[in-house]
Formats: structure tokens, sequence, C-alpha cells
């Protein structure tokens, strides 16, 4: 390995050493709370150092969310995408225990997609990254609109507003693991897999189709 590859190589393992510490004191201490200098000290680095790789605490939180939103995204996309014929209720079913299992295995992350509104982003981040950010949040949204929208030619689901459901199906969902989470914060033992399989139970019962398609 050359010296330009190990600089490199040293650089991505700090920033990463970086973003996990700030992760942990945005979800122990909250976004406000949490200082760059305490950043800096979980990190074990220096806080010169800390603002050669970040300027600021809210390009910090960026970089955390951003990537979160994005690999949520791939995946909910490439279930979507893997059977164009198979089930919508099995397809959501697989999306939404993937996004419980990530987020039940990595304690702190649902902080990140639940601590800010709509508003605060707009405030916290330049109109280029709040639209970035809102662009992403989107298009997951949109991955669920699709396959409810699948449901209901499949005649699986009963007809609905596909883009209300979605919203009203993510909100419950982060709802109920960030519930969870905060059993593990509290020292308890989270029943997170089991909660997802019987609101998945309840979601998947209340769109089924009680009555034929119209001929």
């Amino acid at each position: 390995m050359g010296t330009s590859q190990r600089k490199d190589r040293e650089k991505e393992a700090r920033r990463e050493q970086i973003l996990q510490a700030a992760a942990k004191l945005f979800s122990e201490k909250g976004f406000e709370a949490a200082t760059m200098a305490q950043i800096a000290r979980q990190a074990e680095l220096a806080p010169g150092t800390l603002y050669l790789y970040f300027k600021s605490k809210d390009e910090l939180y960026f970089a955390l969310l951003e990537p979160q939103l994005q690999a949520h995204l791939q995946c909910s996309r490439r279930i979507a995408d893997d059977d164009p014929n198979r089930p919508a209720d099995e397809a959501i079913k697989l999306l939404l225990n993937e996004s419980a299992r990530y987020y039940l295995e990595n304690p702190g992350m649902i902080y990140l997609l639940t601590s800010y509104h709509a508003q605060k982003y707009r405030k916290l981040f330049t109109a280029e990254r709040f639209d970035q950010l809102r662009s992403v949040m989107r298009a997951n949204a949109d991955v669920l609109v699709e396959l409810l929208e699948r449901g209901v030619r499949q005649g699986i689901f009963e007809p609905m507003d596909s883009w209300a459901t979605s919203i009203l199906i993510w909100n419950m969902s982060m709802g109920m693991i960030q519930g969870q989470e905060a059993r593990v914060f509290s020292g308890k033992q989270h029943r997170g897999y089991e909660a997802v399989a019987r609101a998945l139970d309840l979601l998947i019962n209340g769109l089924t189709r009680r009555t034929p398609p119209d001929k």
C-alpha cells in the first residue's frame, strides 16, 4: 500500500470515528446539548482535529442522517424491485421487518430520524441540504406507495389513499421502534421483533380487501 492510500484510509477511519462519537452523544444528550468539544473528547481527538473534518455540528448531523436515509432507500428499492409479482403484503412485511431489524440492532440511530421535523431541518441545514433530505425522504415514502398500489391491483388491499396510508405506516413503524429503543435505554430488554410482528399482522389485516373486486 502506498503512502497516499494509507493516508486516505487513516482519514476515512478518523472520520468514521468522529461520526460514531457524534451519533452516540446525539442519542444520549440530544442535538442541542451535545457540543463539538464533547464529540471531540468522545472520539479521543483534539477539537482542532475535529474541525478539520466537520466545520459545524449541523454538518456532522447531516453527515450522519443523509447516508442512513440513502441506505434505507436502497434497501427498500431492492425489496420492491426484486420480484414485481411478489404479493404486496409480503413485500411490505419484508420492507418493514428490514427497517426494524436495522434500527433495533443499531441503538441510537432512530434518533437521527425522529428527533427533528421538517421545520427544524429547514432551519438547521442549508436550502440545498434540506432539499436533498426531503427528496430522499419522499423517495422512501414513494416505495411504500408503489407497494400499496400494487396490492390494490393484485386484489389484496382495499382501494385507499396510498400516499396518506404510506405516511401513516412509516409514522407507526418509527414510533414503535422508538418505543422499543426507549426500553433499551432504560435498562429493559426490547421486545422489538415480537412487537413488529404483531404490528405488521394488524397492519396487513387492516389493509386486506374484504369485498371482491369489481368485475
